[in-house]
């Protein structure tokens, strides 16, 4: 249901959760879409931005999942950007690469060339890298997952906008007749 202002808020979350070892969400978007005008945007905000959690003070913004929950994770979005998230969405790695998998894969349009360190045995050429060139490339879930978590040879920027790259497909994909079976 859309806000006062016509705007439904829905949180992204991808969690690094290993069993055991608890959890930060290593990505972190809003897609905010406005019924007036029949538009969708979609923020990213950096792991290691610094913002004031309420009740815990100046902490990084992929603890607060952590330290209390979506209610917390919604009370920091509040206080910080003035926004109140309607709805979430989190997955672990396993279930980002599920999605992905059944959806057939995903069309993701690169912006530029990532050559990177992989163990993805399908797309790995031998000496240990896998390349993704820019434009045009399909991915499987694990190979999505690498692109979006690759850091060896780029920036927190770099993965930021992997991850929107890839969150992009996946949306075109569901809206599609491919993706609605």
């Amino acid at each position: 249901a859309p806000n006062a202002s016509g705007r439904v808020n829905i949180l992204i979350l991808g969690s690094d959760y290993r069993a055991g070892r608890g959890f930060r969400t290593d990505v972190i978007m809003l897609l905010s879409i406005n019924t007036a005008n029949q538009s969708v945007t979609l923020t990213s905000f950096p792991r290691d931005l610094y913002v004031s959690i309420p009740g815990i003070g100046m902490e990084r913004i992929n603890t607060a999942q952590e330290y209390g929950g979506f209610a917390l994770t919604t009370a920091t979005f509040q206080q910080n950007f003035g926004v109140t998230p309607n709805y979430y969405v989190m997955t672990n790695f396993d279930g980002f690469k599920g999605i992905i998998d059944t959806l057939g894969g995903i069309d993701v349009e690169a912006a530029t060339t990532l050559k990177d360190t992989c163990s993805v045995r399908s797309q790995e050429d031998g000496m240990g890298y896998c390349t993704v060139p820019a434009g045009t490339y399909h991915m499987d879930g694990e190979m999505a997952l690498w692109y979006v978590r690759s850091r060896h040879s780029s920036s927190d920027f770099d993965r930021t906008r992997r991850a929107q790259e890839v969150i992009t497909a996946v949306f075109k994909k569901i809206v599609s007749e491919d993706g609605i079976n």
